[in-house]
C-alpha cells in the first residue's frame, strides 16, 4: 500500500511540472511516437524516487523532475542506436539484406 504522503507529493510535483516536462521531451524527442513514453518513464521513475527516498526528498521540482526526463531520453535513444546495428542473413553477397533490430529498416548490404 503506498505512503498517502508520497501520493500526495507526486500529484504536487506532477500538476507543477507537467506541462515544462512534455515541453522539454517533445523539443529533445527525435520521433513524436516516443513523447509520451518518455514522459511516462519519467513519471515512474519519480514515483519510485519518492517511495523508496521519502516525499520529503525532492527541494527542487522542476530541476528534478527535468534531469530525470532527460535520463529518460539519453537512455530511450541510446538503446535505439544500439539496436539499428545491421545484422545480414545470407548465405551469399548476391541477394544480402540488412535489417535494423526491432526497426524494420532493410537495405542492401
Amino acid at each position: 500500500m503506498p505512503n498517502p504522503t508520497t501520493v500526495l507529493r507526486f500529484d504536487e510535483i506532477f500538476d507543477s511540472t507537467k506541462k515544462t516536462v512534455l515541453a522539454y521531451i517533445t523539443a529533445k524527442c527525435g520521433h513524436t511516437a516516443d513523447i509520451h513514453d518518455i514522459v511516462q518513464e519519467t513519471y515512474m521513475e519519480l514515483y519510485k524516487v519518492l517511495r523508496k527516498r521519502g516525499a520529503d526528498y525532492v527541494k527542487n521540482e522542476r530541476a528534478f523532475v527535468l534531469r530525470l526526463a532527460k535520463q529518460k531520453i539519453n537512455r530511450h535513444y541510446t538503446l535505439t542506436d544500439r539496436l539499428i546495428g545491421c545484422y545480414c542473413n545470407c548465405a551469399d553477397d548476391s541477394n544480402c539484406v540488412c535489417r535494423g533490430f526491432g526497426i524494420g529498416q532493410i537495405s542492401a548490404c
